[in-house]
């Protein structure tokens, strides 16, 4: 396009683009706005209470725990005993002693149930008691067995047996008789023992409980004060209350003869700009006021907040275009 002609069509897009602007800027001045309630809706909103919070001190005490034990007296009294008279703590197991697989006596204290000893495979002794049997293991290493067998017999109810020089010896608790029988392959006589029943043929130390005492047993913390201090506060809702919700004046809707007038206006100022370009590779300079003004909402607009800054600014545009036009004619009158 020909440098002259690029000009006249810049002056007519100016010379529209101003008419556009001006029926534009009146359309918006004049705008009305449907008569808005003067209450907007109810909401509810929560009661909120503050109310104190505490913290519990308390205070502890480490108190004892007394509880009433007996009180024992060794005295010299008649026992039955059974003294061994074979070393046995040199052995490492029961074969060793002569003692057969299966080999089993029987232990009874005054009238007890009887108690059965029993010497099984694989360094192992059987203890049978009613309708329980219990079995350990002892190893092989030298006294084991004469030790583990040691405290079998010393577990045994109304039984004390110890080690006496290698030997095996059983003593009753208190003044009971003690029986010892020879059952399955006689294992007595390889203990160094003799099967029958000893009656008192001896003496020895007995406990005999002659009171109780207060003895200490154990601690307990005790609750000695207790004490509540503040810490703080904490919300509460107490229940809930009705709040009439304000108007905002954005929300003020235009009449539908307003849009139609901005609308129309925005049209028209639309066409009056043009496309981007006036021609090909020259810009349109009047393109940028779309942006400026905010076109596109304003061909949407229902509320008055959809029009924004727009009133502003095409105001200040025509105030603008009219000088240049005053300026541009030689003359200080718009239009």
């Amino acid at each position: 396009m020909a440098s002259a002609q690029i000009t006249a069509t810049q002056q007519a897009r100016q010379s529209g683009t101003f008419a556009g602007l001006k029926m534009l800027n009146d359309a918006l001045a004049k705008a009305k706005f449907a008569q808005q309630s003067q209450s907007g809706g109810v909401k509810y909103v929560d009661n909120i209470m503050k109310v104190p919070k505490y913290k519990t001190l308390i205070t502890y005490e480490t108190e004892a725990i007394m509880t009433e034990v007996p009180v024992y007296e060794g005295r010299q009294a008649a026992k039955s005993v059974a003294d061994g008279t074979r070393l046995l703590s040199s052995f490492r197991e029961a074969g060793q002693a002569g003692i057969d697989i299966g080999a089993t006596f029987q232990v009874r204290v005054g009238s007890g149930a009887s108690t059965s000893i029993s010497f099984g495979t694989g360094r192992t002794i059987s203890v049978t008691s009613g309708s329980s049997t219990t079995k350990y293991t002892y190893g092989g290493a030298e006294g084991e067995f004469a030790s583990t067998l040691t405290k079998i017999l010393d577990g045994l109810p109304g039984l004390q047996a110890k080690m006496d020089g290698g030997q095996l010896k059983l003593e009753t608790e208190k003044s009971e008789s003690l029986t010892l029988t020879d059952s399955l392959l006689s294992p007595l006589g390889a203990l160094g023992l003799t099967a029958g029943t000893f009656e008192l043929n001896g003496t020895g130390l007995e406990q005999v409980q002659i009171g109780t005492r207060m003895a200490q047993t154990g601690t307990k913390q005790v609750e000695v004060s207790r004490a509540y201090q503040r810490n703080g506060d904490r919300e509460i809702i107490t229940g809930t209350h009705a709040v009439q919700e304000k108007v905002d004046e954005k929300d003020a809707a235009l009449t539908s003869a307003s849009r139609k007038a901005i609308l129309t206006a925005a049209l028209a100022l639309d066409n009056a700009i043009g496309p981007a370009e006036i021609s090909k590779g020259v810009a349109n300079p009047y393109d940028q006021i779309r942006g400026q003004i905010g076109m596109a909402q304003l061909k949407t607009a229902t509320t008055r907040g959809d029009l924004g800054y727009s009133a502003a600014q095409v105001a200040m545009m025509v105030q603008a275009y009219a000088k240049q036009m005053a300026a541009a004619s030689g003359t200080n009158k718009l239009g």
